[in-house]
């Protein structure tokens, strides 16, 4: 059998060439053999059709099964990631003046529950460098948690609402980490005021500021107007981190001794020693 055009063609791991040249037998090439196979002449039509149909059919195959593959296990992924137990109610997420109000609520809550038990007593800590008067704290928190509480509500309602699954997955991740990290947020101040633990609060803040900026990540993924209410707050925990490790370094990582009774302290200093003098 002779043809008179040249041909050949590539495909998969196996290099297959098929050479169709002017007075030469039609054969097929095999790379890794070596060998020449000599189709039989009857069923080469088939064997032609085979061929075109194996070099298209393949890729597409693996493309798409791929695919197919890898969209259930980033599914399923996320969805490990998504722990019920240790997420809020969904009747927080649903509306926005409950999703803002609690984490305001339980701020104020733990505040004003640090201003009772200082009454009598206030801790003389040596500050470092920019420290904001104690005045600020309150209010700046305030807005970051009523931001907070907003993104989270953008965040479980167009996620929840939208018709893509993974989006879906997020917004649920995205709930499982918000409320890890408002935990961890309120355990701060008992940690470092009250059960004066510098190290433990600092590691505190430290994955605080790191779930945080995770949880940032996640929301972008789902509403980026959800991840913008976060990004204030990452700022100030980055400076918040500065200042626990601040103090901590320089009393010696013990506030043990620190506290003095209230007697010994002019003005209305809620927590620590703002005198000047004995920064």
């Amino acid at each position: 059998m002779r043809r008179r055009s040249c041909a050949s063609g590539t495909q998969g791991s196996k290099h297959i060439n098929t050479n169709v040249c002017r007075d030469r037998p039609l054969y097929f090439a095999d790379h890794l053999t070596g060998e020449n196979i000599i189709p039989d002449p009857a069923v080469l039509p088939t064997y032609t059709i085979v061929l075109h149909s194996y070099s298209t059919l393949v890729p597409f195959l693996v493309d798409h099964i791929g695919l197919a593959l890898e969209g259930p296990a980033l599914e399923r992924r996320h969805e490990m990631s998504y722990i019920p137990s240790l997420t809020l109610p969904d009747a927080i997420f649903n509306t926005p003046a409950a999703s803002i109000l609690l984490p305001v609520s339980t701020g104020l809550v733990v505040g004003y529950y640090g201003r009772g038990t200082t009454q009598k007593t206030y801790m003389e800590l040596k500050q470092p460098p920019y420290r904001p008067p104690p005045q600020v704290f309150g209010p700046v928190w305030t807005v970051l948690y009523g931001l907070m509480g907003y993104g989270a509500y953008r965040a479980w309602k167009v996620g929840l609402s939208s018709f893509d699954p993974l989006k879906v997955e997020y917004a649920k991740v995205g709930a499982t980490l918000y409320t890890i990290q408002l935990g961890m947020n309120l355990l701060w101040m008992p940690l470092f005021f009250y059960m004066k633990r510098p190290v433990e609060a600092t590691a505190d803040i430290f994955a605080l500021t790191g779930t945080v900026g995770y949880l940032t990540y996640v929301w972008s993924k789902v509403d980026p107007i959800a991840s913008y209410c976060l990004v204030p707050y990452v700022a100030w925990l980055g400076f918040a981190s500065y200042l626990t490790v601040g103090v901590s370094h320089l009393n010696g990582w013990n506030l043990a001794d620190k506290e003095k009774p209230r007697a010994q302290k002019e003005g209305d200093t809620k927590f620590v020693n703002e005198d000047p003098k004995t920064r």
